[in-house]
């Protein structure tokens, strides 16, 4: 081989090229000589998918035969590298146990592709085989973790069953030390018990994500509440986030993080917030990107009077269902009067399905406020508004730097404006290049919009 093909830059650059090829060439990369192995096997086991622990299965000696031993249900306990099964059914205990003669060695082979692993995605609901051959993988191996070297953790967990043993023991062998990413996704409660042991490992999350799905109905609603407080709680640095709920306490800490840039944040309107907060420079500090979602009025303004001085530069709200006109109309100037002004470029406002709800033309003087807004979004929404051509004038003389305006509304609307004030705001905005009004209008004729003019 050429020795300008050993060069570690030129290798990496001819492994980067075949990244989006099939894997086979990647494997065939890997085969060739041990300067191409290293870099093509790190692309391959970077993030390996479902598969993966059939993989690192079918790793280990032949001799052993791990792949027929099999590992059904419930509650795992380790022993060393002795695996005892505890299977419970029809309240009786059926014991059984394996011996199988796994020594640290015959963990060399797959250590090397483990240690590979950075990012993978444990859903132990969608596939029983995934999670027997995980079951199984976590009972034999010696040391803490089963990827050492994991960076992002995806949790799954879409069933309102409670998780069991046997899917904590699992869990735990995958909170590598190094992990700065980790979503947990679950359709109850039932990712609680998980939170104590993530807090006691103080891993080194820069990137969080807590969805509950059903958390504004949901009887434990409030325990789980409790919970993503007292996670976020136990952290100083977070740098991005994605929060079903939270309280008080938990979004006052939030606030506090120096290098928080990104925040997703759902406030049900079963979650209430509403001890006062005094206008503080250091809230939010850094945060440019704020969405809340679900949301209810107390809340969303209690969080929107934390943002004064925050370089908020992206903000979306999307209401709860429940959501009024009067909420909107409160909403808009809680808005104009507490969200810092200066770096606000877009603006994206959804209001809750089922319920009309009515943009009236204070409502988008309060947007007045920030010079430097560019783009407005008022979409997905079940509202009505009169958008004539005084309102249309509304966006064009307060907001000159606007490039992009959507307005989409209900069926049945009073949109009488005219092609003049298209025309108008074109020219008050020079930038604007984007204009889309999804509710039904009626354009005067030709003639009449230009003896307007």
């Amino acid at each position: 081989m050429h020795r300008c093909l050993q060069i570690p830059e030129i290798v990496h650059l001819i492994v980067g090229a075949v990244r989006e090829e099939e894997h086979s060439t990647l494997a065939a990369l890997a085969r060739t000589c041990r300067f191409f192995e290293g870099p093509a096997l790190d692309v391959l086991w970077e993030a390996p998918g479902i598969a993966a622990p059939s993989y690192i299965l079918q790793c280990f000696p032949r001799e052993l035969n791990l792949s027929a031993m099999a590992v059904s249900e419930t509650e795992l306990f380790v022993r060393a590298t002795v695996a005892t099964l505890v299977v419970r059914r029809h309240s009786s205990f059926l014991f059984r146990r394996f011996h199988a003669a796994i020594s640290s060695e015959d963990w060399d082979r797959p250590r090397r592709y483990c240690a590979r692993v950075k990012h993978y995605t444990l859903d132990l609901f969608s596939d029983p085989r995934h999670a027997e051959m995980l079951q199984r993988l976590c009972v034999w191996i010696p040391d803490a973790h089963l990827f050492p070297n994991l960076t992002s953790l995806t949790f799954r967990a879409l069933t309102s069953e409670p998780l069991d043993a046997g899917v904590l023991h699992v869990f735990r062998h995958l909170l590598s030390p190094r992990l700065e990413g980790l979503q947990l996704i679950s359709a109850s409660t039932s990712w609680i018990p998980c939170v104590p042991d993530i807090i006691r490992r103080r891993l080194p999350l820069a990137d969080l994500v807590v969805d509950c799905i059903p958390l504004a109905v949901s009887d434990d609603g409030p325990a789980a509440v409790s919970a993503i407080s007292s996670f976020v709680r136990s952290y100083q640095n977070l740098r991005t986030a994605s929060l079903s709920a939270i309280d008080y306490a938990g979004l006052l800490h939030l606030a506090q993080f120096p290098n928080l840039r990104s925040l997703q944040l759902g406030l049900p309107m079963a979650v209430v917030i509403d001890t006062p907060v005094e206008t503080d420079a250091s809230l939010f500090p850094a945060l440019q990107d704020l969405e809340i979602f679900d949301a209810g009025l107390p809340a969303t303004a209690m969080v929107l009077s934390m943002l004064s001085a925050a370089p908020i530069e992206t903000l979306h709200i999307s209401t709860a269902s429940a959501f009024t006109t009067d909420d909107a109309a409160k909403l808009f100037k809680s808005l104009g009067e507490r969200v810092g002004a200066t770096f606000l470029h877009v603006f994206s406002f959804d209001a809750g399905v089922g319920f009309d709800l009515e943009i009236s033309p204070p409502m988008i003087y309060a947007l007045h406020r920030f010079p430097n807004l560019t783009q407005i979004y008022l979409r997905r929404s079940c509202f009505t508004a009169d958008v004539d051509d005084s309102f249309i004038d509304i966006f064009a003389t307060g907001m000159p730097l606007l490039t992009s305006l959507q307005l989409r509304g209900a069926e049945e609307d009073r949109s009488g404006f005219t092609l003049y004030a298209l025309i108008t705001l074109a020219l008050r905005c020079p930038g604007a290049g984007v204009y889309r009004h999804d509710v039904r209008h009626k354009y005067r004729s030709a003639s009449t919009a230009y003896s307007s003019g």
